[in-house]
């Protein structure tokens, strides 16, 4: 039965294998935030440089300031590199916040130079040459993905830039032309020419695809830290799976994922489970970390040890349902059925959590997966409660509870139901509920 509940649970968000995973964003595209790095001090390269080799790099960065990479901070993944068609671009800087936005590290100096010769309307002209570029995968990055000491992470590297650069300054005159540019930084590295500001790399091995001489860091892209948010399941709380199933997969999906749509994040993690339950994972927990109480149920089945899968964590799943239950999620209350516990250990104290399942029995219906299942368990649960308990005061709201619950399973119920479930209790409960009033003394 409750591996039946989560595959339905499954299939109300996505079907698997209808869409292609997330394609990852483009290096220099609107998704990311791309800053030129070729003006970062060498410690901060050097700790990037060695970051990107073991897991995705975290930085800290509040714009318009400088970068501070953060070393031993992580998150989980890899940097898929490859060699890209040379490209050429040319910046030219001319104002103080131009030149702020563009090179924060080195802006104070530079913005000197050009007010000392403001006459002679200088500027700096910026050319690189890209040749490997490096991208994360697209799946959004969240607090509780990083490892280490992250104090101040605020971005996530999702990707990097290889190849060559020359920063010179020039007049206005000057035409800003890639090949003048990369003429005088070639000159300066045999000249000491002036005009050169700062140079890595060599153009020439960027064009025809020497990997030793083109390697110098000049681009990055940063995207923030998913936040968690006010987002709840769909159509608000108090909600079962059948109400995802309006929700169609489309290829709009994964974007509305990572423009911090949560729900969406759900449904790309449905669609991704067969093929890839890592991916999954993390989808879920970012949703479920954003207040998605439907994407807690889904990341509690895949700790849950009773699914069928293998291994598992007891502790983390039964964590997960009553979150997910808490925050609207009927499917997770109902989940819970399996984690109440009668008999010999049962303490009437425990009823936060049949309290949590007999939510889900009053907010659905038999055309619910598992709604049968949690109106029996919760009503066993408060009659059990109210044979053991040995409190007078505390035994007829126990059997109350019971015939209500129970009520609503009996009425409901067909002879397979009974068979499978448990068999309508009503009647003998309904005469333990008159023996108590008959035995309680008279106000």
């Amino acid at each position: 039965m409750r591996l039946v509940m989560v595959t339905l649970l499954l299939t109300a968000c996505g079907h698997a294998g209808s869409s292609p995973p997330p394609r990852a964003a483009d290096a220099v595209g609107e998704a990311d935030g791309v800053l030129y790095a070729v003006d970062w001090p060498t410690s901060a390269r050097a700790d990037l440089e060695a970051t990107v080799t073991r897991s995705l790099a975290l930085v800290s960065y509040q714009p318009p300031g400088p970068v501070r990479v953060l070393p031993s901070c992580t998150a989980p993944g890899a940097y898929r590199v490859e060699a890209v068609a040379p490209k050429e671009d040319v910046v030219r800087l001319a104002t103080r916040e131009q030149i702020g936005a563009t090179l924060p590290f080195s802006a104070p100096s530079l913005t000197a130079r050009l007010e000392a010769g403001a006459s002679e309307e200088r500027v700096f002209d910026l050319a690189v040459v890209t040749r490997r570029r490096a991208s994360a995968p697209a799946l959004p990055i969240s607090a509780t993905d990083l490892q280490g000491d992250c104090a101040g992470a605020t971005h996530v590297v999702t990707s990097y830039q290889r190849g060559a650069f020359v920063l010179v300054e020039r007049t206005r005159r000057d035409v800003a032309s890639s090949v003048d540019i990369f003429s005088l930084g070639a000159r300066a590295g045999s000249h000491r020419d002036g005009l050169v500001s700062k140079s890595d790399g060599d153009p020439a091995a960027c064009r025809t695809g020497s990997d030793e001489a083109c390697t110098a860091l000049v681009k990055v892209a940063l995207r923030p830290l998913s936040r968690s948010s006010a987002a709840t399941a769909p159509h608000g709380a108090g909600t079962w799976s059948s109400s995802w199933k309006a929700r169609p997969y489309d290829g709009e999906v994964a974007l509305r994922c990572d423009r911090g749509d949560l729900e969406a994040c759900v449904m790309v993690g449905a669609n991704v489970q067969d093929a890839d339950p890592q991916r999954a994972e993390r989808y879920y927990r970012l949703a479920c970390d954003g207040g998605v109480g439907h994407a807690c149920s889904l990341l509690a089945f895949l700790y849950d040890p009773t699914a069928g899968r293998g291994g598992g964590d007891e502790g983390k799943a039964r964590t997960l349902y009553l979150r997910g239950c808490d925050l609207g999620s009927l499917d997770a209350c109902s989940m819970l059925t399996e984690y109440l516990r009668w008999g010999s250990e049962l303490e009437p104290k425990e009823d936060s959590l049949a309290k949590r399942v007999a939510r889900a029995c009053d907010g659905g219906s038999k055309d619910e997966v598992g709604w049968l299942a949690s109106c029996y368990g919760a009503s066993y649960w408060y009659a059990t409660a109210f044979k053991q308990t040995k409190s007078r005061a505390q035994m007829k709201p126990l059997i109350e509870e019971a015939l209500r619950l129970h009520r609503r399973y009996c009425d409901a119920a067909t002879a397979n139901d009974l068979a499978k479930y448990g068999a309508c209790m009503l009647d003998d409960w309904t005469r333990a509920r008159s023996l108590l009033e008959q035995s309680l003394p008279e106000r």
